[in-house]
């Protein structure tokens, strides 16, 4: 009985793969046939044959999608499936023979044809969203289809004006097929929502993993398209900068679906632009575009794998994504200077503002290892910017004094704030804290100081050495005014440390020395009296603001005033009138 079931079904089986062999061979070879004839008509012109070809395609797939709705055998399901595949086939042919095909030639330029192709496509993508029929026969067809135009796009050497920009149809088609391509992946992954894996029996399952690979498939032919792009153009050196643009925006196109792969492509995207930087930073100059674009795209990743949290993709994708691309993106912003100057001394400047950035990134991201990595590379800097003083211009040591003295600002309101609590959105492996409330009162004096250094002696570098005087007394004056309206100590300490530089200098240097030394005519001039004035008016203004500041402190803290009879505002000599007076 079993052997007798067996015979059976394999007869079956057979009949089934031989007969719908047979049926798709006889609707193929009458198609081929029909196309065949339709070069070889006389009496027509290759219009009239384009259009009769394209109403038969049309015929023949009205008659199978007809067919496909009658309940009946699988002789009819088949049939209607090969007549509408064959019908899709015939309508490509004449659509491609408008130009491609001698006796059917009709267009002076391909373009009409590759875009009559991908409207055709479309027509049959959503075709096979409608009819079961053909759900897996329209995505083969549509690949085809892209395969094909894309290579005659990117074969092209022509150009075309568009727009009254000319540009090259290989560069054209890249964009096209990005575009194109993209599309067509979110369609099939729209469609492999429908299904479920491995469900409920094996058609269910087969329709899952056909939309999924083709949706797959047509991501990486987008990437494929967007990496080929700067491959076209006229100067390849700027290709990591298209990378760049590209790797984010297909990110974002992604973004919604927790797909390891596609997230992997597009970091290798990435990769590819800064392997392509470096290689050419090693054979010679890189542009400033490609420098800072290739980082900026990793930062821009970077941040929307922290802060962005919509669609499906996981907690720990997002933690690995943000880790990956930020802290690559930062020590990419640390070579930038070198491969803009490829000379360590004409880099350290620039390192010592890159490396003050990286420190505020990671005290606004509450990222301690970014702030750990961004603190060692500015002290390190520092330490490199104050023995290179030579090489420095107010461009680059004004935004150093800037961001010194702003992280001082940040520390101070850390401090007040009991310290930085790390994000829950990274490991915390190190401490609970990104910056502790006395590791924040350390570094608030440090990059105070540090800035107000800088300051003082770049005054005196980058200024004429006559003017210093004057200069820091007025930075004096204002280092003591930013003290007393914050009531911070250090500030009025780097006040007096200025007002000290301009004494020593005004009445040592210039007046001592030099009445004493050679230029006993410069010792006493115009100019000397007006840095007199100028020191003296700072100082009396400074003093002022002093006892001010002293005064506020008694009020507010009796308890800490001198002065007789223990009135805080009263000085050691004051007498009060209504107090008796004290005899022998």
């Amino acid at each position: 009985m079993n052997i007798a079931n067996d015979q059976g079904r394999s007869e079956r089986l057979e009949l089934l793969i031989v007969g719908r062999v047979l049926l798709t061979l006889g609707v193929a070879s009458l198609t081929l046939g029909a196309a065949i004839a339709s070069t070889l008509m006389d009496g027509i012109g290759p219009v009239q044959r384009g259009i009769i070809g394209l109403i038969v395609a049309a015929s023949m797939v009205g008659s199978g999608e007809t067919l496909s709705r009658r309940p009946g055998r699988s002789f009819l399901y088949w049939f209607s499936t090969n007549l509408m595949s064959a019908g899709y086939a015939l309508a490509y042919f004449f659509v491609f023979s408008l130009y491609y095909v001698p006796g059917l030639t009709v267009l002076s330029t391909p373009y009409a044809s590759w875009v009559l192709g991908l409207v055709l496509a479309l027509l049959a993508t959503y075709h096979g969203t409608r009819n079961p029929s053909m759900r897996w026969v329209t995505p083969v067809f549509t690949m085809l289809v892209t395969g094909h135009a894309g290579y005659q796009m990117l074969t092209s050497t022509a150009t075309i004006e568009l727009f009254a920009v000319t540009m090259k149809v290989q560069v054209l088609g890249c964009l096209i097929g990005m575009v194109w391509c993209s599309a067509l992946s979110t369609v099939y992954k729209q469609l492999e929502g429908r299904y479920n894996w491995p469900g409920s029996n094996v058609t269910e399952a087969a329709d899952w993993l056909f939309n999924r690979s083709a949706h797959e498939i047509y991501f990486v032919a987008a990437a494929l398209n967007a990496m080929a792009l700067p491959l076209f153009l006229d100067d390849r050196s700027q290709a990591p900068i298209w990378w760049s643009l590209e790797a984010p925006i297909l990110l974002a196109i992604s973004w919604r679906t927790a797909n390891t792969f596609k997230h992997a492509v597009i970091s290798l995207i990435w990769g590819v632009a800064i392997g392509n930087m470096l290689i050419t930073a090693l054979q010679g100059p890189v542009s400033n575009m490609v420098q800072l674009a290739v980082p900026l795209a990793g930062l821009a990743m970077g941040m929307m794998y922290r802060f962005y949290q919509a669609g499906t993709i996981s907690h720990s994708q997002r933690k690995r994504g943000y880790q990956i691309h930020t802290y690559l993106a930062m020590a990419l912003f640390m070579l930038v200077p070198y491969l803009h100057t490829h000379e360590l001394r004409e880099a350290t400047p620039y390192w010592m503002l890159v490396a003050l950035l990286i420190t505020g990134a990671g005290l606004a991201l509450r990222d301690k290892s970014l702030h750990r990595f961004g603190s060692i590379a500015s002290m390190l800097s520092l330490f490199l910017f104050a023995n290179q003083s030579e090489a420095w211009t107010w461009s680059l040591v004004g935004p150093v004094i800037i961001c010194a003295y702003a992280l001082s600002v940040a520390y101070s309101f850390i401090a007040r704030k009991d310290g930085w609590r790390q994000t829950d959105f990274l490991p915390v492996r190190f401490a609970e804290y990104t910056v502790t409330r006395e590791q924040a009162d350390h570094m608030q004096k440090f990059w105070s100081w540090a800035g107000t250094i800088i300051l003082l002696l770049a005054t005196y570098r980058l200024n004429s050495t006559s003017e210093a005087v004057v200069w820091w007394s007025v930075e004096a004056l204002v280092l003591t005014a930013i003290g007393v309206f914050v009531h911070s100590a250090h500030y009025r300490y780097q006040s007096y440390l200025a007002f000290t530089f301009a004494t020593v200098k005004l009445w040592w240097v210039e007046v001592y020395f030099g009445y004493t030394g050679q230029a006993q005519e410069t010792a006493f001039t115009l100019y000397r009296a007006y840095e007199f004035a100028v020191l003296g008016l700072t100082a009396i203004l400074a003093s002022y603001l002093l006892h001010r500041e002293k005064d506020l402190l008694v009020h507010t803290n009796p308890a800490s005033g001198t002065g007789s009879g223990g009135n805080p505002a009263a000085g050691p000599d004051t007498v009060h009138e209504d107090e008796p007076e004290q005899k022998d």
